[in-house]
């Protein structure tokens, strides 16, 4: 077809991260903005504290979202495998698994990373709000 698979993979791994992180951060902050217009006088620490239990919480979810988008994306791959009796070394091998398993792994590390930045810098903006 003359379409590089390698930089397809790339694209797809990149729009997964950025639309996993970016849902994350959205979370994050609008939570921490709730909790911080219930109660203005929260310190910076409290609420960068507050920011990090809410992301491990979404993190969890987050982590089953991106197994199951695996497993549901790829199971008719899956079947096509089984199927032509592939062996487990032929699956891991393939080039599609592979994508799909960086895909999660890199969404993984992004949103692993994104909590603590969003809550950092959640809590920055909206105690400097506050002294204004």
């Amino acid at each position: 077809m003359g379409i590089d698979f390698a930089k397809i993979a790339i694209c797809t791994i990149i729009m997964g991260s950025i639309g996993a992180i970016i849902d994350i951060s959205l979370s994050i902050s609008s939570s921490m903005n709730e909790l911080f217009t219930h109660n203005r006088f929260i310190t910076k620490k409290s609420l960068f504290q507050s920011g990090l239990k809410i992301g491990r919480d979404i993190l969890g979810t987050t982590t089953n979202t991106l197994y199951f988008a695996f497993v549901g994306g790829y199971l008719t791959l899956i079947l096509w495998f089984k199927r032509l009796s592939y062996s487990l070394g032929d699956i891991v091998n393939s080039k599609t698994f592979c994508a799909e398993v960086i895909s999660i792994l890199s969404g993984g590390i992004g949103i692993a990373i994104i909590i603590p930045i969003t809550s950092w810098l959640s809590a920055s903006i909206l105690v400097h709000r506050r002294k204004k």
